[in-house]
């Protein structure tokens, strides 16, 4: 996912792979500005981030506005 790289200075990213990096829908999130709890999750915990299985996420804008606050400015 594009967006990714404005985290990476956050605690907890610590490098290990993101959620969005096997995911088939990371393409239209990165274009469509949207974001899953795994991905919040991952942002903040890395590799220690419990992650369910690609079908079950909920990708949402509302999601990414949290995550990325300045985004839609």
């Amino acid at each position: 996912m594009i967006a990714i790289t404005e985290r990476n200075d956050q605690a907890g990213y610590d490098g290990s792979p993101s959620p969005c990096d096997s995911c088939s829908r990371k393409r239209i999130c990165a274009r469509q500005k949207l974001a899953c709890c795994d991905l919040s999750h991952w942002l903040n915990q890395g590799s220690h981030a419990k992650v369910k299985p690609e079908a079950q996420r909920v990708a949402l804008h509302q999601t990414y506005r949290r995550i990325f606050p300045g985004a839609f400015a």
